[in-house]
């Protein structure tokens, strides 16, 4: 789960309400300079993209900005100067995104840190970056990745643990992976699954694993929607292929030609390296036991004030669930809904277990948005905001929560 997302909020108030530079007409001070480059595939496809660097006197989670620059681009693919002005002598951590000004979501956008990712996580002083009292910084560079889980702060993560269970309206395709032997720590081995290959900007999805990792292997993709894909691997010798995409010097596989995976079935694709094959083997249904959800999720929802009038028969009452920061680009890891709820209610969602955000949307029959945000209709939307902004679902056992919904 991204770590950091209270200096994200701060951020979108900021890119919406300035122009492009926060600090010149700041107190005097000096500059941080530097490059940002960009490594990737999402941002291929902004409409209008544009550079964000900025300076902060905490780590995340609580950072606020205190100097920060927006600079527009219409080339991503190389690497471009910024300049942060007038900021004070002092430790910084400093942190970069790569977003799109027509449709701002800092929370989805590529995002780095000098000089690694680990700003963004486990935030260690030694990270930092220091203002003296007399000089200019000169060369903060920053390398900004589609997801902060592929910068070198994560060399040796290994691929997600194997998990085929699909989540609810999804499919799963679990990838083995055979025909070479170890994977070394410089190396880098890419799974991808795209509509087509090559994939356009932006398409299909990747999971990355990094350091010594043993073949064979397996690792399952359970989130995508049904539909026609093709499946790619490649071993990325020295870890520097461009968007992941092998070259003449690595080992890579992709299927022949896209094919259909059905909606909440487990797909299995055999990759041999070696041979330069990908086979379709079985689609089979989820494992009864293993795929299902063994925690839950209790959530007493309030109204305040009452819903006027009361809710009818073609309303709808969501508690939703996502293991990551909400964002509306993903549909939720778990859902339940209640029609024509009473006040108050009381749902129970079965989850797997793990630390979670908690949505909870009221919406009314005659609602015309998808996104619970039609007030006039009397929509109303409420969040968990426990310790740290999560709900934790532990194996075997029921977590109950309060939520209450405001206009």
């Amino acid at each position: 789960m991204r770590e950091g997302t209270g200096w994200l909020a701060a951020v979108a108030v900021l890119c919406c309400a300035c122009s492009h530079d926060l600090g010149d007409h700041g107190p005097a001070g000096h500059s941080i300079r530097g490059t940002v480059r960009y490594e990737g595939m999402a941002a291929r496809s902004f409409a209008e993209p544009a550079w964000l660097v900025l300076a902060t006197t905490t780590p995340a989670p609580d950072a606020i900005p205190h100097a920060l620059v927006v600079r527009p681009t219409d080339d991503v693919a190389s690497p471009q100067p910024y300049e942060l002005r007038f900021v004070p002598a002092g430790r910084y951590y400093l942190i970069a995104q790569l977003i799109d000004l027509a449709a701002f979501d800092p929370l989805t956008a590529p995002v780095g840190a000098y000089p690694d990712g680990c700003v963004l996580t486990a935030q260690p002083e030694s990270r930092s970056l220091t203002v003296p009292e007399d000089e200019d910084v000169e060369g903060a560079d920053v390398l900004v990745r589609d997801s902060i889980f592929a910068d070198p702060c994560f060399e040796e993560a290994a691929l997600p643990e194997l998990d085929p269970c699909p989540r609810a309206g999804r499919m799963a395709v679990e990838v083995r992976l055979t025909g070479v032997g170890a994977i070394a720590s410089g190396d880098r081995l890419v799974l991808g699954l795209y509509p087509a290959f090559p994939p356009a900007p932006g398409e299909g999805v990747q999971l990355i694993g990094r350091g010594e990792l043993d073949v064979p292997l397996s690792a399952a993709f359970n989130e995508q929607p049904p539909g026609d894909y093709v499946v790619y691997a490649c071993l990325d010798r020295g870890g520097d292929a461009p968007d992941g995409i092998c070259g003449d010097d690595d080992l890579w596989a992709v299927s022949a030609a896209a094919e259909s995976f059905g909606a909440g079935e487990v797909h299995t694709v055999t990759v041999d390296l070696g041979a330069g094959t990908v086979e379709r083997g079985a689609s089979v249904a989820p494992d009864p036991v293993a795929c299902v959800p063994s925690a839950q999720l209790e959530v007493r929802v309030t109204a305040t004030p009452p819903i006027d009038p009361p809710p009818s028969a073609g309303d709808v009452l969501a508690v939703t669930l996502f293991d990551s920061f909400p964002s509306a680009t993903r549909p939720p890891d778990f859902l339940a809904q209640q029609m024509g709820p009473a006040f108050p209610a009381t749902l129970s969602v079965p989850a797997d277990p793990g630390d979670y955000y908690v949505v909870v949307c009221f919406q009314r029959a005659t609602s015309t948005s998808e996104d619970c945000m039609d007030r006039d209709a009397g929509d109303r939307l409420g969040f968990y905001m426990g310790l740290g902004a999560e709900a934790v679902l532990r194996e075997g056992e029921t977590t109950t929560i309060d939520v209450e919904l405001r206009p």
